[in-house]
């Protein structure tokens, strides 16, 4: 860990860095996400007033120590921030099940600029979590948070299906059978939310599949870190759930709204999203 805190300036310049190298040489669903960015010049200059209020928020941490720390809220609110449209992307929602789940957290804002607000959300959020991924790792040696943010944004995935199905239930006055134990899965999330951040750096992750550049937890550019388990990560694996079989899906192969909104809709631009809409720490 380096001996001094590190700048906003430091921060953001190893940030595009990083974007870049993506752009050119990382895994396709990571260039995928990156490309989006940079197919118009304002969508990559939004991306860069978000990510640096993030970075920010990291550099006025006094020590490298607590630069560390801030570095993994801000993972963990990325992860929240960008599970809606990839929660509409891979759950197989149907049309009007969409339809209602983005009038509920949208409001009166309309079912096409929801989703184009939420697609921008998706490409800001993963884009910094790539840059997060590489601020944690090459300048924290944070490997063991990695491994373990992995099988929490799994868990909380499961977790915001079931919170979908709630939404929607009561947008329609329905009941929905599963809502007592919502709490408690809040609760059990926010418990490893915070075993999680107690973890210490430097510690050895369980393994991670290697892979292209840019994709640590779903494949980067570090190269096959094949580690043995730790023995922290399997308790909080054991704590809650039993592993997922999927490794660490983050990136969907296709993150554009072109399949959930009409093909002849123009390039998503930046909108206002919903201020808290998953409720669960962010």
């Amino acid at each position: 860990m380096p001996a001094r805190a590190l700048t906003s300036g430091v921060l953001m310049e190893v940030s595009e860095s990083w974007i870049e190298k993506i752009r050119w040489s990382g895994s396709p669903g990571s260039r995928l996400v990156v490309d989006r960015l940079f197919e118009m010049p304002v969508a990559y200059q939004r991306w860069l007033a978000f990510h640096y209020e993030l970075m920010k928020q990291v550099a006025a941490s006094q020590t490298p120590q607590e630069q560390l720390l801030r570095l993994r809220r801000t993972s963990f609110s990325l992860v929240h921030r960008q599970a809606l449209f990839e929660h509409v992307r891979t759950a197989g929602v149907s049309r009007a099940d969409r339809e209602a789940l983005f009038a509920a957290l949208h409001g009166s804002k309309g079912y096409d600029k929801a989703v184009l607000a939420e697609h921008t959300r998706f490409l800001e959020s993963n884009s910094s979590l790539f840059c997060t991924d590489y601020l944690e790792l090459f300048m924290r040696n944070d490997t063991a948070f990695g491994a373990a943010l992995a099988d929490y944004r799994t868990r909380y995935i499961e977790f915001f299906a079931l919170y979908c199905g709630w939404v929607l239930a009561e947008y329609r006055g329905e009941e929905f059978c599963l809502a007592p134990v919502l709490p408690e899965i809040k609760m059990q999330l926010l418990r490893l939310q915070r075993r999680i951040m107690a973890i210490s750096a430097g510690a050895v992750g369980r393994k991670v599949r290697g892979g292209g550049a840019g994709d640590r937890r779903r494949g980067g550019p570090r190269g096959d870190r094949r580690n043995p388990p730790a023995a922290a990560a399997d308790k909080l694996v054991a704590s809650w759930w039993q592993s997922s079989a999927s490794e660490a899906p983050r990136i969907v192969e296709q993150p554009h709204p072109r399949a959930i909104v009409s093909p002849a809709l123009r390039v998503p631009r930046v909108l206002d999203g919903p201020m808290h809409p998953f409720r669960v720490g962010h």
